[in-house]
């Protein structure tokens, strides 16, 4: 599961000639290409019978160009030592893919042990340039591969008819069915490591858009096959609805991801309150237990309706029927608010402490859970001492 989603401004880069549309975060060393790419443009033409005042602004172009790809390069190089042993070994993996004309032009032996180390701290800028560019063409190629839109088509169509069969069970909202149509008209990008493995996230939705950017070689693989789960979660998150807590908001998209992609009428264990860990994120198991650890079971289907209502009004009745539900097995007035307020100061603490968004997410979400747990098990404790009493008094 995606654990961030983050925007940026629309940003349209250069490769290979030919401009790419690129959503959020460009991909790195995009700004160096098209920097670089403009700096031959201008080179290229002929300036003795220019006027004066235009080749004194093409001059003042060419070296804000040259300032541009000095400074991107150096952050691509930044970027690549910065980078964790994990990401290393995954970033060499993916060069190892570099065809062999790259590799003789860079002069890159067989076998060569740490891509990263080498680019950060040994190689010419000429060389980190090629590097960059070979990494945005290789992009863009996957990007405009008619194998890749025919993916999408595919996932588009498939997340549709999901949708309208969920509204028929009746555990998404009929006016989620809004979001059977809309997907038609999504736009869906290739997005590179350090745009989205590298920051923690498979994938990510570009908030206030129907857009979405699928990671290279996690939600999309090399050959251009999507990951269904993936997919469907930020797919989601653009068309059919949410929460203002984050952590509930991600536990819920996931949920319906997965269940619309395998059909199935619940993705829970039936009974336990406590959920199992592997697999699942933290937000996913303390969502389980808000909804299983309390005097009884809480119908997982007041959540989903409540996420893909539309309208202020189906919305505010959708989530009344949730909280209702969640306050009567929890025996507190506002349960709900409750928990999303003690994550949020958690979290906050942790972000106070330095740890990274991400970490202190995941701290702030374990530490409700755990808490949250010890109250599940005196509810059940409770419930079972008043069976036995009424059981007794029979």
């Amino acid at each position: 599961m995606p654990a961030l989603t983050e925007s940026s401004p629309e940003t349209p880069f250069s490769s290979g000639g030919s401009e790419v549309r690129s959503t959020g975060v460009p991909p790195l060393g995009a700004l160096a290409v098209a920097s670089d790419e403009v700096m031959s443009r201008i080179s290229s033409k002929p300036l003795d019978q220019t006027p004066w005042t235009e080749v004194s602004a093409e001059m003042e172009h060419f070296r804000a160009a040259r300032a541009t790809r000095e400074q991107e390069v150096r952050e691509a190089r930044g970027r690549l030592s910065g980078l964790a042993p994990n990401q290393a070994k995954m970033f060499d993996a993916y060069m190892q893919s570099a065809s062999p004309l790259l590799r003789t032009k860079l002069g890159i032996p067989e076998g060569m042990i740490s891509w990263n180390t080498w680019l950060a701290e040994e190689a010419a800028d000429s060389q980190v340039l090629d590097v960059l560019k070979w990494h945005t063409d290789k992009l863009h190629s996957q990007q405009q591969s008619p194998e890749f839109g025919a993916e999408v088509e595919h996932h588009k169509n498939k997340y549709a008819l999901a949708v309208e069969a969920a509204v028929a069970k009746g555990w998404i909202h009929p006016e989620g069915r809004q979001a059977a149509v809309e997907v038609q008209g999504m736009s869906v990008y290739v997005g590179d490591y350090f745009n989205t493995v590298f920051k923690g996230m498979n994938a990510y939705h570009v908030p206030g858009t129907n857009e979405i950017v699928l990671g290279q070689e996690k939600s999309v693989s090399a050959a251009g096959q999507i990951d269904s789960v993936d997919f469907n979660h930020e797919t989601n998150h653009a068309e059919l609805g949410g929460f203002d807590a984050r952590w509930e908001r991600e536990a819920t998209t996931n949920y319906i991801a997965k269940r619309l992609d395998s059909g199935e009428r619940s993705m829970w264990p039936k009974s336990e309150a406590v959920f199992p860990e592997e697999g699942y994120s933290p937000e996913e198991r303390l969502m389980h237990l808000v909804h299983k650890g309390g005097l009884y079971n809480v119908p997982i289907e007041l959540r989903t309706r409540a996420y893909s209502a539309r309208s202020p009004e189906a919305r505010a009745e959708a989530i009344q029927k949730l909280d209702d539900a969640l306050d009567a097995v929890w025996g507190v007035k506002n349960f709900r608010h409750i928990i999303n307020k003690a994550v949020e100061n958690k979290e906050q603490y942790y972000i106070e402490k330095e740890f990274s968004p991400i970490g202190a997410e995941i701290r702030a979400v374990n530490g409700v859970y755990d808490e949250l747990l010890d109250r599940a098990e005196q509810l059940q404790t409770n419930r079972r001492l008043l069976v036995a009493r009424l059981g007794d008094k029979n």
